[in-house]
């Protein structure tokens, strides 16, 4: 019993012939390796983390091929060419370490993609109403996406299923000149700055991260997104409608903070905690 009360402090008890006080010292029963609990939660919780990145569209990788029908394929005409991609992709890629896949990128989201797509240049066929010649030295676009988590995990690569996003050509102008019995509708060119135009990603839209570990603390990241999207240009006075279809490549470089940081961060924050606490023991004493 008297043992149970006094457990857990330190006594001076002083005997007769005994110059010195004896300490006694009793741990109780309650101490528990919390730093070591602590400890595991903090491992198991490190390798998942989000980071952003940023990325440039590789145009000797990239294609996109957009193409143009004017009222629609039975009574009007369609036409398509090829142009080149240029501009920067900003993401949020959130990383996964995995013991058996390595590094792999779990979740994705597209923040913007400011794109610069090259001018067209060809005729669209208008059946019995002629043609409309189409221009435009340039158009800007931009693509963004909701957070999706990835769907087919692999060694170091993922799959994310991208639907729900949005392409919208937001900028530059694009000129129909009629030519025969069209050119009574009128101007039908469209100003994207005043009225831009979105294309929404059905769902199955699948785009791959690769990511490469070139150094401990350095990942080349590459991101391959397939685009098959049709949107309305306008609508009077004659529907004129787009598909964009074809392959918008990114790379990129990731920081990736290295596994000792974090152990360092835990093993001295796990350190400064014990000190305190100790001081705090010994305060209440």
């Amino acid at each position: 019993m008297m043992s149970n009360l006094l457990c857990g402090k330190a006594m001076s008890l002083r005997f007769q012939g005994c110059p010195a006080p004896t300490v006694v010292r009793c741990r109780s029963r309650e101490a528990r390796p919390w730093w070591l609990a602590a400890f595991m939660v903090f491992v198991l919780a490190w390798p998942a983390s989000a980071l952003p990145v940023s990325l440039q569209v590789d145009p000797s990788a990239s294609s996109l091929n957009i193409s143009i029908t004017v009222i629609d394929e039975m009574f009007g005409g369609t036409a398509s060419q090829a142009v080149s991609l240029h501009g920067d992709v900003t993401a949020a890629l959130s990383l996964t370490v995995d013991p058996l896949f390595g590094e792999i990128p779990s979740a994705l989201q597209v923040l913007s993609a400011d794109l610069s797509l090259d001018g067209i240049d060809y005729d669209i066929p208008v059946q019995f109403f002629g043609f409309l010649h189409a221009t435009s030295p340039s158009l800007g676009a931009n693509l963004a996406s909701p957070a999706t988590s990835g769907i087919l995990p692999g060694a170091n690569q993922n799959v994310f299923d991208l639907g729900g996003g949005a392409m919208t050509i937001d900028s530059g102008l694009l000129s129909f000149d009629p030519f025969g019995p069209i050119t009574g509708f009128g101007d039908l060119s469209v100003d994207f700055a005043q009225q831009s135009s979105t294309f929404t990603m059905p769902p199955g839209s699948t785009v791959k991260v690769i990511e490469d570990r070139v150094a401990p603390q350095r990942t080349n990241l590459t991101l391959m997104v397939p685009i098959s999207v049709t949107g309305t240009l306008r609508t009077s006075p004659i529907p004129i409608t787009a598909q964009l279809s074809g392959l918008l490549v990114a790379t990129g470089m990731k920081l990736v903070p290295e596994p000792g940081s974090f152990l360092l961060l835990a093993i001295g924050a796990l350190l400064v905690q014990g000190l305190w606490l100790r001081m705090l023991h010994r305060n209440r004493r």
